[in-house]
């Protein structure tokens, strides 16, 4: 499986983060972190993402009754997009970079939303002398923090269904799902 990554830097199994590795994309709530892992640490917070970012595909995949091989097959080939590769990427083995979530994002919009609102509620995290977020957004940052996890994915679904019907208005497109 290649190099094996150092204990310092950005080059780290993601779910090598986590109490429980196995639990990567499948549990439904951020993972704890291993023992000697700092919550607060960069990697950590990054694991959390891709963790996040790979449930809400595999979600998205299931609510469609897909598998990561007839979503690769639909796209055709493109380069490090081998079945192998993506799904040790969901399982936290390997890790994500941009062009992951944008992949994703294209093929699930309601994807990209989640994770633009689950990257939303570390605003309240950021360190004293980090720009703030913007006074009109704060009230709807308050918001989202008192909101349950349920909650959170009905607002969701809720705009991935709006911007789904928006994109088919203005493309003429019936939208992916109804």
């Amino acid at each position: 499986m290649g190099r094996k990554p150092k204990e310092t830097g950005m080059a780290f199994v993601p779910r090598d983060q986590f109490r429980q590795p196995r639990a990567f994309s499948r549990l439904g709530r951020d993972p704890e972190p291993a023992e000697g892992v700092d919550s607060g640490d960069t990697r950590y917070r990054a694991a959390l993402l891709q963790h996040f970012l790979a449930r809400a595909v595999r979600d998205a995949m299931v609510e469609r009754d897909r598998v990561v091989a007839q979503v690769l097959e639909a796209v055709g080939a493109q380069r490090g997009l081998s079945k192998d590769r993506v799904e040790r990427k969901l399982r936290g083995e390997v890790g994500m970079q941009f062009a992951d979530l944008a992949f994703w994002a294209e093929q699930f919009p309601d994807v990209a939303i989640a994770v633009g609102e689950y990257i939303k509620g570390w605003a309240g995290t950021a360190a004293p002398d980090a720009p703030q977020p913007r006074a009109d957004l704060e009230a709807d940052i308050d918001d989202i923090g008192r909101l349950t996890l349920e909650e959170k994915q009905l607002i969701i679904r809720w705009r991935a269904h709006n911007v789904a019907q928006l994109r088919a208005r203005s493309t003429g497109k019936p939208p992916l799902r109804q």
